[in-house]
């Protein structure tokens, strides 16, 4: 069972999954802070802290079944002449809803009708039943997307439980930051609809490297940090 400890290549194959599952895990936790923001004050810290244990669980759980997640690619329905897999249609429906909760929260911020009447209008199970609908659609398109770079069970399961720790102890400084400039929420927000179409798109087989968003968020985030440390001065 301890075998891979003595090996290099392991370690190195943990080191990159590790990073790549942080990572792929940023438009989860973005996705949870949205949501956790929308609850009282109270509950927000046990909503983080549930919300990313879930998403550790499903990932474990479905480690188990690395060849379910492999034949997930397979044809399933043909629909219009098109050719649905069942990962297909994860991402397929996964983004659609992503869309939807993203576009009334941006919708919100941007217009800023009634929003601080309504930020705590979802309740504490409503939205957990969120977070971990989409911590199924986060998990299955990160494992399979991972897969490729490590087939052993015991290095993917500790890669996932680090990148989720890191998440943990990240995600009340990056809620925080978020709140207190309410321009990074927007580009959060942004980040994030930006994956939705990138869902929708691959349901299509239409790939876009997640690296171009990756560039344009981060970009955008240089220029932003650039803004609000000039306006500091």
């Amino acid at each position: 069972m301890y075998e891979w400890i003595s090996h290099l290549e392991n370690w190195l194959a943990l080191s990159t999954l590790t990073i790549l599952e942080i990572i792929l895990g940023i438009d989860n936790i973005l996705f949870l802070l949205l949501i956790v923001g929308r609850l009282p004050i109270h509950q927000q810290h046990i909503a983080r802290f549930l919300g990313l244990s879930c998403a550790m669980v499903i990932r474990l759980v479905l480690l188990t079944s690395l060849a379910w997640l492999t034949n997930l690619r397979a044809p399933f329905i043909t629909f219009m002449g098109h050719v649905f897999s069942l990962h297909d249609l994860i991402l397929l429906f996964g983004g659609i809803v992503l869309l939807y909760n993203v576009s009334i929260e941006l919708y919100r911020n941007v217009t800023d009708f009634q929003y601080q009447e309504e930020i705590n209008m979802l309740s504490f199970w409503k939205a957990m039943l969120k977070i971990i609908f989409l911590d199924i659609i986060f998990s299955v398109d990160s494992l399979i997307t991972a897969i490729g770079i490590s087939n052993n069970l015991i290095i993917m399961m500790v890669a996932v439980i680090i990148s989720v720790l890191v998440m943990m102890f990240s995600s009340e400084m990056l809620s925080t930051y978020i709140d207190r400039y309410p321009s990074i929420k927007i580009l959060a927000l942004s980040f994030l609809f930006f994956i939705g179409c990138k869902l929708v798109l691959e349901s299509f087989q239409f790939y876009i490297s997640q690296n171009y968003i990756y560039f344009f968020i981060v970009l955008c985030g240089l220029f932003q940090m650039f803004r609000l440390t000039s306006n500091q001065k």
